[in-house]
């Protein structure tokens, strides 16, 4: 039954054109942010060209990009709802649980593999078009973009748990998707605003602590004063959402 499942989501998934159009806006935006960082450069005369980061176009995959697979993480569960077949579903399989797990266990390695695949991508198209003194000190693998290469894809993992939960508890694909990039894009750090205890609380914010964890930020007042304090931070919200998601999913009517 798992195995059968497991096939039955992934021909879903892979025969509904969004998800093929949507990955193709993921690709362009971590490439269009690199050519728009790279080539500006090369039009520059040698001695005032500025070493370029690899951070700075990695970072582009993390601001711009992967909010479009956390749209499609929200999509795997949602689309069903918006036509009405998630009842054929959990009659053909009616182990409820065992179907949101497939979801997102399929979801979030086909997610953390295109990150991966972008971040690579990203920076050897940023080697093979930076000329001159720039493109000989651009280094593609430094300590920057080797934490990236697990951090990124483990981070975006946990996205895909977090905006699925949303998507079991709200069951439509706008309200979850608006809810998830509000937050992506940092509402959750207004608690700051908050008087005496604002700069406290913020750390424990589900996407401070993941802007923290991903991006090697600053930790000082963060759990354990550490990245990886921030990192468990999101990990428990994600869980608690999708934990709290898969409970209703069993409980309601299909």
């Amino acid at each position: 039954m798992l195995l059968n499942t497991f096939r039955s989501e992934l021909t879903k998934l892979f025969t509904t054109r969004s998800v093929w159009w949507t990955t193709g806006v993921f690709f362009f935006l971590a490439i269009g942010w690199t050519l728009l960082m790279v080539l500006p450069g090369n039009s520059q005369p040698v001695e005032e060209q500025i070493p370029l980061p690899p951070n700075a176009l990695v970072s582009g995959v993390y601001s711009l990009a992967m909010p479009v697979l956390l749209i499609q993480a929200v999509m795997v569960v949602t689309t069903e709802y918006r036509f009405g077949v998630q009842t054929n579903t959990y009659m053909a399989n009616q182990n409820r649980a065992m179907v949101a797990i497939v979801k997102a266990v399929m979801y979030a390695a086909i997610a953390a593999i295109l990150v991966v695949v972008a971040i690579l991508a990203v920076l050897v198209l940023a080697k093979l078009l930076l000329a001159g003194e720039m493109g000989e000190q651009f280094e593609i693998f430094d300590d920057f973009t080797k934490r990236a290469l697990w951090v990124f894809p483990l981070g975006m993992l946990m996205l895909v748990i977090f905006s699925q939960g949303l998507g079991l508890i709200m069951r439509q694909t706008t309200g979850a998707v608006a809810l998830s990039l509000i937050l992506y894009l940092g509402i959750d750090g207004m608690v700051t605003m908050i008087p005496k205890i604002g700069e406290d609380i913020v750390h424990y914010m589900p996407f401070s602590a993941l802007n923290t964890w991903i991006m090697d930020g600053d930790v000082a007042g963060a759990p354990w004063d550490s990245v990886t304090g921030s990192g468990l931070v999101f990990a428990v919200w994600a869980l608690a959402a999708w934990i709290i998601g898969l409970v209703m999913l069993v409980k309601r009517d299909a």
